[in-house]
Formats: structure tokens, C-alpha cells, sequence
């Protein structure tokens, strides 16, 4: 019932657009209570993850058992994790770390201004900057999270941890409920091809640069998270396109120096090497980024033709 429930929930609420929704909740929960049945584990993004396989792979429930064999594939797959508060895992404490210094490094390459403003928004509070107790600060999630950085003096590290918390529904559930659906099997496609670990960080540098007007008039890390959830909805697939492939698969990116440069593992491909979806049908595809399965099913969902999942995950 929890699971029905929940299911019925996040995709009335937050996926509304997925089409044959009725189709896709019963699948989902199908799919979600064998996996807890099975492996006594069902986070909450669960319920998220399970959407673009369910629209890729399920015309029908006879599909189900391949929506579960994907389910467990993908959840196995490397993919950035954000540690949360109060953990004691270490390695999963450096984990954070980590990722928020990257975030930090790749929003500044991009765009200085606005990895400036939200760190700024981000990180630690006035009473804090001036010295002040913990008992001090009416919104001290950040601050308590200085221990996770490595470096407990740093108020700057207080910043990118803040700016990567910003950012956790879009990295943990792989933009899903984030961005509209088209997008989202978009940001998918490529995340299959590069791999979720080397380009969910970059796709959400991305998201960022695209609302950046919104976010620079945001001076709260509230109002950054609302500009998150009703705005980013309507970032179309062929802009995500032209950001990801100019910042990070063109000549740009390969300006970028440093831990960078072994981040992304495309970007020294000559942009002949690359191609789009949105390419027409027939014509040339030189000079765009490559399609999967998930790129196929972008305009033509409804349909269902119940291709197969791409192999690269399967095995």
C-alpha cells in the first residue's frame, strides 16, 4: 500500500507528463515491490529512477520482468551519491567532498558570475562568517555539514557543500522529476553512452547556466530551490544539447585544465565525431552528440515500440 501510495504521488505530482501515466504507476509499483521483496532495499529515489526505463522498455505489463532486470542493472552503475548529514561512513564523507569541489571547479569554468552568486547564497550564514556560534544560526544545515568537507576551517568549503545539497534531487535522482520528460530521456541518453558517474555533474553545470538569469536574482538558497523545481521543467532537450556539447564536448571544454580534463572522456573528440538526435531523419549527423535507446524514444513515447534496452547496460 506504501508503495501504491508513494508511486501514485511522485508521478501524479512530479511527472505529470509522462504520457499513458496510469500505465506507468502500476508498473512502477509492480517493479518497485519486487525489488523490495527481493533485495529489502527501496530508497526513495527508486521511485524516480524507474520512470525513463518504464517509458523505454514497458509497452505492456508482459515487459515488466525486463524493467526489473534494468532497475537492478542501473542501480549498480556508478553514479555520483551524495552522503548524507550525520554519516559516518568516511569514504562516503571524501565522496562528498569530492563531488561538491568538482561541482564548484565546473561552475566556475563556466561561468564565474554565477558559481560566485551561489556560493555565496550557498554557504555559510552572516552570523557564522562573523564569528558567531552554531547556537546562532536559525539555518545551519550547511554549516553543521563543514565536518564532511575535510577541511573543518574552511567557510569556502562550507559553500560548495551548500551548492551540492542545492543540487541532490537533481544528481540522486538523475534529473528525473527535475527536468520535463523529453529532456530528462535526453540527459538519460547521454548519461548511457558517457556513463551517470562522468556526466550527471557536467548535465547539471548545464541546467544551472541555462536558468542563470533566474538564479542570479535568487538571494536565498530557497528561492535557488524553487527556481529549481518550477523553471528547470522548461529547459528544452536541443538547448541541454547545445550547452552540453559547446561547455563540454566541443572546443571549450578542452580548454578546461586540471581534474577537468580527466573528467570528461569525449572532450578531446574532434566535434566531427559526435552527433544529435535532433538531427533529421537522413541527414547528416556530423558535429552532434550520439543517440541511444533513450534519444529514440524522445518524441515518439507514446508509441512504445518496446525496443530493447541498450546492451551496454544489459551487460
Amino acid at each position: 500500500v506504501e508503495i501504491t501510495e508513494r508511486c501514485q504521488q511522485v508521478f501524479e505530482m512530479e511527472l505529470a507528463d509522462i504520457p499513458d501515466l496510469g500505465l506507468t504507476i502500476m508498473v512502477a509499483k509492480t517493479v518497485l515491490s519486487y525489488r523490495l521483496s527481493s533485495t529489502s532495499v527501496l530508497e526513495d529515489d527508486d521511485y524516480y529512477l524507474v520512470a525513463p526505463l518504464i517509458l523505454v522498455l514497458a509497452k505492456s505489463y508482459a515487459d515488466i520482468p525486463r524493467v526489473v532486470e534494468a532497475l537492478h542493472v542501473l542501480l549498480k552503475l556508478p553514479r555520483p551519491r551524495i552522503a548524507a548529514r550525520g554519516t559516518q561512513d568516511r569514504a562516503a564523507v571524501r565522496s562528498k567532498a569530492s563531488h561538491a569541489d568538482s561541482l564548484a571547479k565546473m561552475l566556475a569554468a563556466n561561468d564565474p558570475e554565477l558559481c560566485s552568486h551561489l556560493l555565496n547564497v550557498c554557504g555559510p550564514s552572516k552570523s557564522t562568517r562573523a564569528g558567531g556560534s552554531e547556537n546562532d544560526v536559525e539555518d545551519d544545515d550547511d554549516d553543521l555539514d563543514m565536518a564532511l568537507s575535510g577541511d573543518p576551517g574552511s567557510m569556502a568549503a562550507v559553500g560548495r557543500l551548500g551548492v551540492l545539497e542545492l543540487c541532490r534531487p537533481l544528481i540522486e535522482r538523475c534529473f528525473v522529476g527535475t527536468l520535463n520528460t523529453d529532456t530528462c530521456l535526453f540527459a538519460w541518453d547521454q548519461c548511457v553512452l558517457v556513463g551517470f558517474d562522468r556526466l550527471v555533474l557536467p548535465i547539471t553545470v548545464c541546467v544551472f547556466v541555462l536558468l542563470r538569469e533566474q538564479c542570479l536574482l535568487k538571494p536565498t538558497k530557497a528561492g535557488l530551490s524553487q527556481v529549481l523545481e518550477r523553471q528547470a521543467k522548461g529547459i528544452l532537450a536541443s538547448a541541454l544539447s547545445r550547452e552540453l556539447e559547446s561547455r563540454f564536448f566541443g572546443p571549450h571544454s578542452a580548454r578546461v585544465q586540471g581534474p577537468l580534463a580527466e573528467y570528461f572522456p569525449l572532450q578531446n573528440r574532434p566535434s566531427s565525431d559526435l552527433r544529435c538526435h535532433d538531427a533529421p531523419s537522413g541527414g547528416s549527423s556530423a558535429g552532434r552528440t550520439e543517440s541511444t535507446r533513450f534519444g529514440a524514444q524522445r518524441g515518439i513515447r507514446s508509441r512504445r515500440d518496446g525496443s530493447r534496452f541498450p546492451r551496454t547496460i544489459i551487460d
